[in-house]
């Protein structure tokens, strides 16, 4: 019993850290249903929050509000969502672990044993890893987890040679004459 559940939580995380690992690219915020909220994280450091209307192999459309916003490409680093299923999994996960050791532990003074059997360890911390972990699920769904959709291809480094030399640098940050 206690095997099984631990195998199903498993099974479970393996489609989602899966999912996450998959292609990243522009196509995927084309997949992305038009009622899914979504966080925009532009190259210059802002954010903007909304829905997609539409995109395109140059932009995208976002609602925000009652707003319409044309968002270049070139100006978007990276797209997220926010996933609660994934939040909740990772809740209950969090809430079995943290207290079923626990629970296991202290059985004895629980169930008011000075040396109590194996079994009663183990229904001590399903018992407390079922409640916990339904707590976890429940905190963790209302925060969700932070999905990436699309990130923007990194730039390319700049060459040795367009790099300023020590020199160069030197030169700039000393403070010039008046004249």
């Amino acid at each position: 019993m206690h095997s099984s559940v631990w195998a199903l939580l498993l099974a479970l995380s393996i489609p989602a850290a899966a999912a996450d690992g998959a292609a990243k690219g522009w196509d995927r915020i084309g997949q992305t249903p038009k009622t899914q909220s979504v966080t925009i994280h532009l190259q210059d450091g802002k954010t903007l929050k909304g829905k997609i209307q539409e995109t395109g192999s140059d932009g995208l459309t976002l609602i925000q509000g009652s707003a319409v916003r044309q968002v270049k490409r070139a100006e978007i680093a990276k797209v997220t969502r926010k996933s609660r299923l994934k939040g909740a999994l990772w809740g209950a996960i969090a809430g079995t672990a943290i207290t079923a050791p626990i629970m296991a532990a202290k059985a004895g003074y629980i169930v008011d044993k000075n040396n109590p059997t194996i079994k009663d360890r183990l229904g001590m911390a399903g018992v407390a890893g079922l409640f916990f972990g339904g707590i976890g699920a429940g905190v963790g769904a209302a925060a969700g987890t932070s999905s990436m959709i699309y990130r923007a291809p990194a730039s390319v480094p700049a060459k040795k040679a367009d790099l300023p030399t020590a020199a160069a640098r030197k030169a700039r940050r000393l403070p010039k004459d008046d004249v």
